[in-house]
């Protein structure tokens, strides 16, 4: 499949006419922003994910700890900034929510661009229990079995980022 799909662009005139200027140097890609919760990184904690909003205009990072192998009791935080702010501080997050343990994955609703789920952890990467679920194990890191607010089963509700 993948040789005919080559064989096909081969013989496509997309770029018929199309030069590349190898000596033009461009900056495609540059920083901006150094995005950063300073009570996180105070605490040794580490971003353990990130996830961007549907409208691309609000960054969401999760905290947590990768160093323990075993229950963490120690709070963590998920952070947003949204990037259309004009007074944007970039170790100062627009939202900040403490949890009570690290958070694994992140991600925002794929329509709802202020509705954002977090996983934390249920059983810990060493225990022995881990090998008895392999559901947890499927399920870890992803949120396919996520279930929001209007869907046809009712689910976790996911943290609200709107504004009060």
């Amino acid at each position: 499949m993948v040789i005919r799909e080559l064989n096909k662009n081969w013989q496509s005139h997309a770029f018929d006419g199309f030069e590349v200027n190898w000596t033009e140097q461009q900056r495609m890609v540059s920083c901006l922003y150094t995005l950063g919760y300073p009570p996180a990184q105070a605490q040794g904690l580490h971003v353990t994910s990130i996830s961007w909003n549907s409208t691309g205009s609000v960054v969401a990072c999760a905290y947590g700890r990768l160093d323990h192998g075993d229950w963490s009791t120690l709070k963590s935080f998920v952070c947003a900034w949204n990037l259309d702010r004009r007074d944007l501080r970039p170790q100062q997050p627009s939202a900040v929510v403490e949890v009570p343990s690290a958070v694994l994955c992140l991600a925002f609703h794929p329509t709802q661009p202020s509705h954002v789920a977090g996983e934390l952890p249920a059983v810990s990467a060493s225990s022995p229990l881990r090998t008895q679920l392999p559901a947890l194990q499927r399920a870890q890191g992803s949120f396919p079995w996520a279930l929001w607010p209007g869907d046809r089963k009712a689910g976790p509700d996911p943290l609200s980022l709107e504004p009060r």
